[in-house]
């Protein structure tokens, strides 16, 4: 995981950039003041040492060739997972940050329509069903548009404007799930089609 470059500073103090150094973490009770109300987990962490390994990692230089540092906790051991596949991995978590920020966004998935675990659930896996829908839908769109247009260099670059496209189907389609009238529907799927095929290069 990620950890802000004030959080864990006595253990990032003891690693040089691009190395990783395992550590053991131990907390006490000023740096638990946030989970006083949850005594259970709380003294889990009171009591509990912690070995996990601290990276500092170079992603890149800044406008003036400095290093912009990305400081890294994880608990997979070196021959897992190397300073330099961390940085890797770094990469790969921003699609997963993106996905949650446009379901927690541009899907209200936070906006429960009850308190019950089992609503709360059935809201959940609805969203996910839903996004994962969206996504089908723009990749199987992008396929079909990159096959019959080309750019001169041979590659047709489509922007994915993900947030367009969810803004402005996600009503199409829940009247498309509920409808049973199937000229409705293919009416529907047509307007969904052409939606997304437009907003994609906007």
């Amino acid at each position: 995981m990620r950890a802000k470059s004030t959080d864990y500073i006595r253990m990032f103090d003891q690693v040089c950039i691009n190395e990783c150094k395992t550590l053991k973490l131990t907390f006490d009770r000023a740096s638990t003041n946030d989970y006083r109300e949850d005594r259970h987990f709380r003294n889990n962490l009171l009591n509990t040492e912690y070995e996990l390994r601290f990276a500092k990692v170079a992603i890149r230089k800044d406008e003036e060739r400095n290093d912009v540092v990305e400081t890294l906790i994880t608990n997979q051991p070196e021959v897992v997972c190397s300073p330099e596949q961390l940085k890797d991995l770094y990469w790969c978590r921003w699609n997963i940050e993106t996905s949650c920020n446009r379901q927690k966004n541009r899907m209200k998935s936070e906006e429960f329509s009850g308190y019950r675990p089992v609503l709360i659930k059935q809201d959940i896996y609805a969203f996910m069903w839903a996004y994962n829908m969206f996504g089908l839908k723009i990749i199987e769109k992008n396929e079909k548009i990159q096959s019959s247009r080309q750019s001169k260099n041979g590659k047709y670059i489509i922007k994915d404007n993900f947030n367009k496209v969810i803004g402005a189907i996600k009503n199409t389609l829940m009247e498309y799930l509920v409808t049973t009238d199937e000229i409705r529907k293919q009416e529907l799927l047509k307007y969904m089609d052409d939606s997304i095929a437009r907003l994609l290069h906007t």
